[in-house]
Protein backbone atom coordinates (compact mmCIF):
# COMPACT_ATOMS: atom_id res chain seq x y z
CA UNK A 1 0.00 0.00 0.00
CA UNK A 2 2.67 2.57 0.67
CA UNK A 3 4.21 1.74 -2.80
CA UNK A 4 1.17 2.59 -4.30
CA UNK A 5 1.21 6.15 -2.53
CA UNK A 6 -1.43 7.97 -0.61
CA UNK A 7 -3.32 8.98 -3.71
CA UNK A 8 -4.05 5.61 -4.88
CA UNK A 9 -4.41 4.24 -0.94
CA UNK A 10 -6.56 7.07 0.39
CA UNK A 11 -10.27 6.89 -1.00
CA UNK A 12 -10.26 3.24 -0.75
CA UNK A 13 -8.98 3.24 3.06
CA UNK A 14 -11.42 6.10 4.15
CA UNK A 15 -14.01 3.97 2.44
CA UNK A 16 -13.52 0.85 4.19
CA UNK A 17 -12.52 2.45 7.56
CA UNK A 18 -15.76 4.11 7.71
CA UNK A 19 -17.81 0.68 6.82
CA UNK A 20 -15.89 -0.78 9.64
CA UNK A 21 -18.94 -2.37 11.69
CA UNK A 22 -19.76 -5.88 14.04
CA UNK A 23 -17.46 -7.11 16.79
CA UNK A 24 -16.06 -4.43 18.84
CA UNK A 25 -13.12 -6.68 19.55
CA UNK A 26 -12.75 -7.08 15.79
CA UNK A 27 -13.10 -3.26 15.04
CA UNK A 28 -10.37 -2.39 17.45
CA UNK A 29 -7.93 -4.62 15.77
CA UNK A 30 -9.16 -3.43 11.89
CA UNK A 31 -9.10 0.47 13.42
CA UNK A 32 -5.43 -0.28 14.53
CA UNK A 33 -4.42 -1.66 11.16
CA UNK A 34 -6.20 0.85 9.31
CA UNK A 35 -3.91 3.69 11.54
CA UNK A 36 -0.62 1.74 10.60
CA UNK A 37 -1.87 1.88 6.86
CA UNK A 38 -2.74 5.97 7.49
CA UNK A 39 0.96 5.93 9.41
CA UNK A 40 2.66 4.22 6.49
CA UNK A 41 1.07 6.70 4.22
CA UNK A 42 2.07 9.69 6.24
CA UNK A 43 -1.38 10.70 6.80
CA UNK A 44 -3.00 12.30 10.44
CA UNK A 45 -6.03 10.70 11.51
CA UNK A 46 -7.01 11.86 14.61
CA UNK A 47 -10.44 10.71 15.15
CA UNK A 48 -8.55 6.71 14.42
CA UNK A 49 -6.26 7.50 16.98
CA UNK A 50 -8.59 8.60 19.38
CA UNK A 51 -10.93 5.25 18.73
CA UNK A 52 -7.25 3.04 18.96
CA UNK A 53 -6.09 5.22 22.00
CA UNK A 54 -9.10 4.25 24.03
CA UNK A 55 -9.79 0.28 22.89
CA UNK A 56 -10.26 -2.14 25.25
CA UNK A 57 -7.44 -4.22 24.28
CA UNK A 58 -4.45 -2.70 26.07
CA UNK A 59 -2.25 -4.22 22.79
CA UNK A 60 -3.79 -1.57 20.60
CA UNK A 61 -3.93 1.40 23.21
CA UNK A 62 -0.03 0.76 23.20
CA UNK A 63 0.13 0.91 19.43
CA UNK A 64 -1.64 3.79 19.15
CA UNK A 65 0.01 5.31 21.87
CA UNK A 66 3.30 5.04 20.02
CA UNK A 67 1.98 6.72 16.92
CA UNK A 68 1.59 10.16 18.86
CA UNK A 69 4.85 9.38 19.56
CA UNK A 70 5.75 9.58 15.62
CA UNK A 71 2.68 12.15 14.71
CA UNK A 72 3.12 14.29 18.05
CA UNK A 73 4.14 17.45 16.13
CA UNK A 74 1.26 17.46 13.97
CA UNK A 75 -1.35 16.54 16.52
CA UNK A 76 -3.49 19.35 18.31
CA UNK A 77 -3.67 17.62 21.44
CA UNK A 78 -0.49 15.58 21.45
CA UNK A 79 0.56 15.94 25.21
CA UNK A 80 -2.82 15.31 26.31
CA UNK A 81 -3.43 12.02 24.59
CA UNK A 82 0.32 10.86 25.69
CA UNK A 83 -0.87 12.40 29.68
CA UNK A 84 -3.67 10.39 29.65
CA UNK A 85 -1.84 6.97 28.66
CA UNK A 86 0.58 7.62 31.51
CA UNK A 87 -2.00 6.68 33.93
CA UNK A 88 -3.58 3.55 31.83
CA UNK A 89 -4.37 0.51 33.55
CA UNK A 90 -1.69 -1.39 31.17
CA UNK A 91 1.89 -0.93 32.27
CA UNK A 92 3.35 -1.46 28.56
CA UNK A 93 0.41 1.59 26.96
CA UNK A 94 2.24 3.66 30.57
CA UNK A 95 5.79 2.86 28.77
CA UNK A 96 4.78 4.05 25.46
CA UNK A 97 3.45 7.24 27.10
CA UNK A 98 6.63 7.76 28.62
CA UNK A 99 8.65 7.62 25.33
CA UNK A 100 6.27 9.59 23.78
CA UNK A 101 6.56 12.24 26.77
CA UNK A 102 10.52 12.56 26.20
CA UNK A 103 9.53 13.06 22.17
CA UNK A 104 7.49 15.92 23.45
CA UNK A 105 9.19 17.59 25.62
CA UNK A 106 8.58 20.53 28.01
CA UNK A 107 7.51 21.01 31.56
CA UNK A 108 4.01 19.39 31.27
CA UNK A 109 5.61 16.23 29.61
CA UNK A 110 7.67 16.08 32.45
CA UNK A 111 5.03 16.85 34.90
CA UNK A 112 3.03 13.91 33.13
CA UNK A 113 5.36 11.45 33.23
CA UNK A 114 5.62 11.21 36.83
CA UNK A 115 1.94 10.43 36.76
CA UNK A 116 2.94 6.65 35.73
CA UNK A 117 4.13 6.82 39.90
CA UNK A 118 0.25 6.72 40.85
CA UNK A 119 0.37 3.26 39.32
CA UNK A 120 1.88 0.12 40.07
CA UNK A 121 5.81 0.22 38.82
CA UNK A 122 8.25 -2.35 37.80
CA UNK A 123 11.43 -2.29 36.32
CA UNK A 124 11.22 -1.16 33.29
CA UNK A 125 9.11 1.67 33.71
CA UNK A 126 11.31 3.08 36.82
CA UNK A 127 13.79 2.66 34.35
CA UNK A 128 11.78 4.44 31.12
CA UNK A 129 10.52 7.26 33.76
CA UNK A 130 14.18 7.91 34.97
CA UNK A 131 15.58 7.86 31.02
CA UNK A 132 12.51 10.52 30.32
CA UNK A 133 12.86 12.71 33.41
CA UNK A 134 16.85 12.71 32.43
CA UNK A 135 16.27 13.51 28.92
CA UNK A 136 13.46 16.24 29.99
CA UNK A 137 16.15 17.56 32.75
CA UNK A 138 16.75 20.87 31.34
CA UNK A 139 12.77 21.72 31.12
CA UNK A 140 12.10 20.45 34.76
CA UNK A 141 15.90 21.85 36.71
CA UNK A 142 15.78 25.46 36.27
CA UNK A 143 11.68 25.97 37.14
CA UNK A 144 13.08 23.71 40.51
CA UNK A 145 15.97 25.40 41.17
CA UNK A 146 14.30 29.17 40.16
CA UNK A 147 11.07 28.99 41.21
CA UNK A 148 10.71 25.86 43.71
CA UNK A 149 8.83 23.71 41.15
CA UNK A 150 7.95 20.77 42.89
CA UNK A 151 5.80 18.62 40.23
CA UNK A 152 2.53 20.16 41.23
CA UNK A 153 2.91 18.76 44.98
CA UNK A 154 4.12 15.52 44.47
CA UNK A 155 6.93 14.61 46.29
CA UNK A 156 7.04 11.41 44.70
CA UNK A 157 7.75 12.48 41.56
CA UNK A 158 10.01 15.46 42.62
CA UNK A 159 11.83 12.71 44.40
CA UNK A 160 12.23 10.44 41.39
CA UNK A 161 13.31 12.99 39.31
CA UNK A 162 16.08 14.36 41.60
CA UNK A 163 17.51 11.14 41.84
CA UNK A 164 17.14 10.66 38.17
CA UNK A 165 19.10 14.32 37.55
CA UNK A 166 21.78 12.55 39.62
CA UNK A 167 22.87 16.05 40.52
CA UNK A 168 23.77 16.35 43.96
CA UNK A 169 22.82 20.17 43.87
CA UNK A 170 20.06 19.37 43.41
CA UNK A 171 19.33 17.35 46.92
CA UNK A 172 19.37 20.84 49.64
CA UNK A 173 16.73 22.39 47.89
CA UNK A 174 14.80 19.27 48.13
CA UNK A 175 15.74 18.55 52.01
CA UNK A 176 14.43 22.22 52.56
CA UNK A 177 11.12 21.02 51.44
Amino acid sequence: LKELGADAVLPELNRWVSQLKGDPAQVEALSLEALWAYQSLDIVNEPLLNFVLNARDHHARAAATRVVYHWFDRLSNALQLASARAEDEHPQVRLEALRTLSQIKGLPAAVAATRVLRKPMDENLDYALWLTLRELQSDWVAPFRERGFDFDGDFAALEFAVRAANSPDLAPPLLDR
